[in-house]
């Protein structure tokens, strides 16, 4: 399974007139500011995205014509929509994907190949509220794209259904230390929350943190201060609830201790570790690239550990990934890009020569400036142009790259915000 086209309408900076954005294994877009690289990712999160907030669609996410502003507009509405395409059926393989959308797949016609339409709708209208009332519902769509589109051709899609295709958001921005909490969303939730966490492990730890707390007791210190924590309270508090106030030097049980888990990096300079945030910005967002790779990673031994499971057998984690991975890099600095290698590598199949990509895991990766483009080598090049000129932003850079260099780079110099046509590569 893997993302074949991205339409979308009236969302942030493309237009009433639908823009079409076609992917392969490995996709780099490449553009000015504002051209609209980061609303690409950003339709994909209001789908596919892991948390309520990347599915909730605010007023500025619906798209505001030139020379309009803002308060002339009564309503508005947008749509976003997904094909996806299968190629392991034409090769005979096996699919966990298929079983899931198999009710939902379109067919042009007979001997074509089948593919999955999943598309976001939504309205906005100004209301006595601010920011107006929007509503918005997914639906899959099983009318063939050559055709319009009918009420009847919408069947609601389930949001445990779309959980099935994953985007992971590496922002240009990247803060490590946020994902290293262990809250919903975050990717270290993922990993530690689907641990299968045997019943002797938890009573193990619970015997290992009496005996911490035991050590601390030991100090005369500690045990005054803790008595005093406990007396002093009594004092304010009379009711028979939350009496006991009991000064605890450790975690109290395994959900506790998962909390508190950090990362520390050694050898340092000093005679201490040091955590995530102690670290340059440009390790900081190595450690990011680092952790999605330890994510998929994951992600492709889960797998493998159920293809291997005989009767009998204990997973390691009890979650099912997902069929699908869309990770989705913005990259605005050179010092990062060649580790960006690292994660094409996972990204990569582990059988035959390992020179394709996975079925279940797919890259966008978006660019500011155009020169790195080389060394992430992607498949496939868009070229993201100005709000003027939308309709042309689905060009596709011809091969090789280093023909035509010269030519972008001489018409972006004219003139910044005009569209770049077609370059043959003869020329």
């Amino acid at each position: 399974m893997r993302l074949s086209k991205l339409k979308v309408r009236n969302f942030r900076c493309f237009g009433p007139e639908e823009t079409t954005i076609e992917f392969d294994k490995l996709t780099a877009f490449i553009g000015c500011n504002s051209s609209g690289k980061t609303a690409f990712i950003h339709a994909l999160l209001k789908i596919f995205g892991e948390t309520a907030f990347d599915h909730s669609l605010q007023r500025s996410d619906f798209h505001v014509p030139k020379g309009k502003a803002p308060e002339e507009i009564s309503e508005n509405n947008l749509h976003i929509e997904a094909v996806f395409t299968f190629p392991e059926l034409e090769k005979g393989d096996n699919s966990y994907s298929i079983p899931i959308f198999f009710k939902s797949f379109v067919v042009d016609d007979v001997g074509l190949p089948l593919y999955l339409r999943i598309r976001l709708e939504a309205s906005w209208k100004k209301s006595s509220s601010p920011d107006g009332s929007i509503e918005s519902k997914v639906y899959y769509i099983t009318a063939s794209e050559e055709e319009d589109i009918r009420d009847e051709d919408k069947k609601p899609a389930s949001r445990h259904d779309l959980s099935h295709i994953k985007t992971i958001y590496v922002p240009a921005i990247r803060n490590p230390a946020e994902q290293l909490r262990n809250v919903s969303g975050t990717i270290l939730s993922r990993v530690l929350n689907g641990i299968n966490w045997s019943d002797d492990t938890k009573e193990s730890l619970k015997d290992k943190i009496r005996e911490v707390d035991a050590v601390f007791d030991q100090e005369t210190g500690v045990d005054m201060l803790k008595k005093a924590v406990k007396n002093q309270w009594k004092n304010y508090h009379s009711d028979y609830r939350y009496t006991d106030a009991t000064m605890k030097f450790n975690s109290t049980d395994l959900d506790t201790i998962l909390k508190k888990v950090e990362v520390k990096f050694s050898p340092t300079e000093t005679t201490r570790d040091y955590n995530v945030e102690e670290l340059g910005d440009g390790l900081r967002s190595l450690f990011y690239l680092s952790l999605v790779n330890s994510l998929l990673d994951i992600e492709n031994s889960i797998m493998k550990e159920s293809e291997e499971k005989k009767e009998g057998d204990r997973l390691s984690f009890n979650i099912t990934p997902p069929v699908l991975t869309i990770v989705a890099v913005e990259e605005p600095e050179n010092h990062i890009s060649p580790q960006l290698n690292d994660i094409k590598a996972t990204l990569k199949s582990e059988g035959g020569d390992g020179s394709t990509y996975s079925e279940k895991q797919k890259a966008l990766m978006v660019w500011y400036n155009y020169f790195f483009l080389n060394r992430g080598k992607p498949s496939t090049h868009r070229l993201a142009l100005s709000l003027i000129n939308m309709d042309e932003i689905n060009k596709s850079l011809p091969k090789p790259l280093k023909r035509i260099v010269n030519a972008i780079e001489d018409a972006l110099k004219d003139d910044p915000y005009s569209a770049v046509g077609e370059i043959n590569e003869d020329k």
